[in-house]
């Protein structure tokens, strides 16, 4: 994974993350063989009117990619109210050193009216490091 460093000027705090965990509304992984696995956590918030609002996901996995979304349902109990989840991918059994260039998928999150959809984006590479974007 590509670790970035960036330092907030107003609080003069350096930060140190990876770049698939800065909050983007899609994830793109990138995997270097079969059984790696790569967690990222994302921040939402209940910008509606409702109050009590309940969102599940519904995975749509990449092919050869396995999702595991965890919470897999957030309770908004306030207007405004900021969750947080998990999302980790992992590099399921294939046949190595079969190189697919990318597969696809999304995770969608709906309290039955609304819906906020995410791309997902999987690649496996062999013969360099491994990095996410």
């Amino acid at each position: 994974m590509i670790l970035i460093e960036f330092q907030c000027s107003s609080e003069s705090l350096l930060v140190r993350t990876y770049v698939g965990n800065l909050n983007y509304p899609s994830f793109s992984v990138v995997f270097q063989s079969t059984g790696d696995a790569v967690t990222y956590k994302r921040v939402v918030k209940n910008v509606g009117s409702s109050l009590d609002a309940i969102y599940e996901v519904k995975v749509n996995s990449p092919a050869n990619a396995d999702i595991k979304v965890s919470p897999s349902k957030l309770v908004f109990s306030a207007e405004n109210k900021t969750l947080s989840y998990e999302i980790t991918f992992s590099s399921v059994s294939m046949d190595w050193p079969t190189i697919i260039s990318s597969t696809f998928g999304s995770i969608e999150w709906s309290d039955g009216i609304h819906g906020v959809r995410c791309p997902i984006s999987v690649k496996w590479r062999q013969g360099s490091s491994r990095d996410s974007i």
